[in-house]
Formats: C-alpha cells, sequence, structure tokens
C-alpha cells in the first residue's frame, strides 16, 4: 500500500520545519546560557535573533487566521429588491486552503432561487450590500462594490433542468437558510 509520499518532498519540509522552530531555539538555549555565564552582548544578540526567528512564522500565521477568520458561514445580507425578488448573499466555510465561497442568490419571477457566484477562495466577508439599479444588483463587499449581477429574466422550470445546472437552482419552498443550508452542503 502506498500513500503517494515524496521522500525527497518530505525530507526538505523536514529540514525547513528544523531550520524554522528547531535551530532557533537550540540557539535561543544556548545563548540564554552563554548570556546568564558571562553577559556578553554576542550572546544577547543571537538570543534576540532566535526569539526573532521563531517568532516569524508564528506571527504569519496568526495574521493569515485573522484575515480568514475562520467559522464565519452565513447570511450576510438578505431584503427585496424593488420589482419583490427576494435574495440573498451567504458565504460558506471551506477550510483553511480555499476559506471562504461566497454567493449571490435572488429569486426569478417563477420564486425559484437562482445562483450567482461571487468569489471562492477568499477570505471572509465582514458584510454585504445589494443595490438595484436598471436591472442590475451591486453587490457591495465591506462597504466597497464588488460584482455588478444582471437581474434574472423569465422563468425556470427546475424539473427540466439536468446535469451539471442542477446546483444553480433552489426551490420556491426555500427560505434563506434553506438556501443558506444548500450553500453549505454544497461547498464544504
Amino acid at each position: 500500500m502506498t500513500f503517494g509520499i515524496n521522500v525527497v518532498a518530505a525530507l526538505a519540509l523536514l529540514a525547513l520545519i528544523a531550520a524554522l522552530i528547531a535551530l532557533p531555539i537550540f540557539l535561543m538555549v544556548l545563548c540564554v546560557g552563554v548570556f546568564n555565564r558571562s553577559g556578553s552582548t554576542p550572546a544577547r544578540i543571537m538570543s534576540g535573533i532566535g526569539i526573532a526567528v521563531c517568532l516569524t512564522p508564528v506571527a504569519a500565521v496568526a495574521s493569515y487566521v485573522v484575515a480568514v477568520c475562520p467559522g464565519r458561514s452565513g447570511v450576510l445580507s438578505q431584503g427585496t429588491s424593488p420589482s419583490g425578488q427576494e435574495y440573498c448573499v451567504v458565504q460558506t466555510f471551506k477550510g483553511l486552503v480555499e476559506p471562504y465561497q461566497v454567493s449571490f442568490y435572488i429569486r426569478d419571477t417563477s420564486r425559484v432561487w437562482r445562483w450567482n457566484y461571487l468569489e471562492h477562495e477568499d477570505n471572509a466577508w465582514r458584510s454585504a450590500a445589494v443595490e438595484f439599479t436598471g436591472g442590475n444588483a451591486m453587490v457591495s463587499r465591506n462597504g466597497k462594490p464588488f460584482r455588478e449581477i444582471a437581474m434574472p429574466t423569465g422563468i425556470v422550470d427546475i424539473a427540466t433542468v439536468s446535469g451539471g445546472y442542477v446546483d444553480y437552482y433552489c426551490p420556491p419552498e426555500f427560505t434563506v437558510e434553506d438556501v443558506l443550508r444548500f450553500h453549505n452542503n454544497k461547498y464544504r
């Protein structure tokens, strides 16, 4: 049974981990011992370098986690357009590699929810707003215009939709919470 592990890549990863974590810790311990005995400036400098090297990857990971903001799946915005069509903007947390899928759903004239792509592999949206002008919906992200989407025209009979397009529609009886649940199941 093979797992497809590249031995050279695994060794390189271990060497990188040793260089980023083990070596600075070793230098700090060594320098603290020398510093305690001699109080020398080079020992202080080496100890400071070891601390900085250890904290750099920790700070990078922490800033990424803060930007991604894991676990913020939910409804960002919902309402009704001037023409009476219900809409919602939802996001689903997918994991740290491709954090969020963000989508815009709007009902067509037969009340079928239609999916519209906004973004994937994105950090968490803090807020979303939708403005309607001239047959288009302008979706704003965190207060800034993000994408313009044409309002749906005509009707779709979802019973006749087949193939890969089935996931583009939700039935008329769905509530906004049902749309979010559908989106979460589709993109997790």
